[in-house]
C-alpha cells in the first residue's frame, strides 16, 4: 500500500500546473495586493 501511495504522489507531483490555474493565482494575488493598498 505504501508503494502505491508513493507512486500516486509522484505521479501527481510530476503533473504540470495548468496555465488557467496559474493565471487565477496571479489574479488573486493582484487583488489581494490592491485590497491591502486601500
Amino acid at each position: 500500500m505504501v508503494s502505491r501511495l508513493r507512486a500516486l504522489y509522484q505521479a501527481v507531483e510530476s503533473e504540470a500546473v495548468p496555465q488557467q490555474f496559474i493565471d487565477l493565482l496571479r489574479r488573486l494575488d493582484e487583488a489581494e495586493r490592491a485590497q491591502s493598498d486601500d
